[in-house]
């Protein structure tokens, strides 16, 4: 009897060791078959034409609207019509029945993105969503909008891909985007599926591992670029936030190199890593600025990384970086002793905004 209580004492302390500490780690190691699931959740959705649409707002907060961020980035290269994302309670002025509006919301209940809905609602706008559930859920089917169910019992930030990739497929069947955004999708699964196997270890030739290395106990100054890896930027600050516990600053280019570029001199501490996002799709210039730019300033900081991934078309670099990122956060938790999943000051601050 004593061995089985002794037995069962172990099971349980393994039990929630396991899901307080390793639940990230499964979570960023899974994303490829998050991925894969998604587009079977994006291939199945059944939607009706749209009139004509001169404008689309992605609305939604946090680990949830990242994704429009994400998504919005992608398909502004081709879209002849403004796309913007909102993180408030209100949209811009000039929505009205010729826009569509889109909520995200993992749980469905965030309440800024649900102050959205009732203003889009009041507005007459075209609007769509996705949840796993939860208020937003109730508000669409009342108001006969496409609600895209996803999976629930993740936290936000760990359900990317079930945010972004069923929007996809919905702006593709509504005629937003075209074919070639779908047949991408192929190549970017294919892609993260080998980045897991570069990632997932914690060991020297491991990228993530190494950034992580050289992160610690910096605050990392992470420039991306306007309007391509910018988003890419938001993911990483956002990660090392909620993962890693850290703060983080962010910038673009070419924009820091007007006014930010001014701090690094002999006043600057010694404890800054600055993390450089590049792609190939860059303007030519904000290319040549990147170059000037970590010559001049490399008297004055001791760590430059820099990030620039291949991959045959932007959505897959793309991805591949915010992988990446999401990989760093978790290595950098592990070196600091920091559980990834657990996010006490966000939760107190939603318990007490129910008061």
């Amino acid at each position: 009897m004593k061995r089985l209580l002794f037995i069962s004492c172990i099971f349980f302390i393994n039990f929630f060791t396991y899901t307080s500490k390793d639940l990230m780690y499964d979570s960023i190691n899974n994303f490829p078959e998050q991925f894969k699931k998604a587009r079977a959740i994006g291939e199945e959705l059944s939607v009706c034409p749209l009139p004509q649409i001169n404008g689309i707002v992605f609305a939604g907060m946090g680990g949830s609207g990242i994704a429009g961020q994400v998504v919005a980035t992608i398909i502004a290269q081709d879209l002849t019509i403004p796309v913007v994302t909102v993180k408030d309670y209100s949209l811009p002025n000039w929505v009205d029945q010729n826009t569509l509006v889109i909520l995200l919301s993992y749980s469905g209940n965030t309440e800024e993105t649900l102050s959205c809905f009732a203003d889009a609602k009041t507005r007459n706008a075209h609007i769509a969503g996705i949840s796993s559930g939860g208020a937003l859920e109730k508000e669409l089917k009342q108001n006969n909008s496409t609600w895209i169910k996803i999976p629930g019992g993740m936290q936000p930030r760990a359900a990317l891909a079930y945010l972004c990739i069923p929007l996809y497929y919905y702006l593709f069947k509504v005629g937003f985007v075209c074919n070639a955004f779908i047949k991408a999708l192929d190549h970017t699964e294919q892609l993260l599926e080998g980045a897991r196997n570069l990632y997932n270890t914690a060991k020297e030739s491991n990228f993530a591992y190494q950034i992580a290395q050289k992160l610690q106990g910096k605050l990392p100054l992470i420039y991306g670029n306007n309007n391509t890896t910018e988003v890419v930027a938001a993911r990483w600050h956002a990660q090392l936030a909620e993962n890693s516990k850290i703060l983080s600053c962010t910038n673009v280019l070419p924009e820091m190199n007007h006014n930010e570029v001014e701090v690094f001199n002999s006043n600057l501490k010694k404890d800054v890593a600055v993390v450089w996002l590049l792609d190939e799709s860059m303007h030519e210039r904000s290319k040549k600025r990147y170059a000037i730019c970590s010559d001049l300033i490399a008297p004055y900081v001791e760590t430059q990384i820099t990030v620039d991934l291949g991959g045959n078309c932007f959505m897959e670099r793309l991805f591949h970086a915010m992988y990446l990122g999401d990989w760093v956060s978790y290595w950098l938790a592990e070196l600091n002793e920091t559980d990834p999943l657990v996010i006490p000051m966000i939760s107190v601050l939603k318990d007490k905004m129910q008061d």
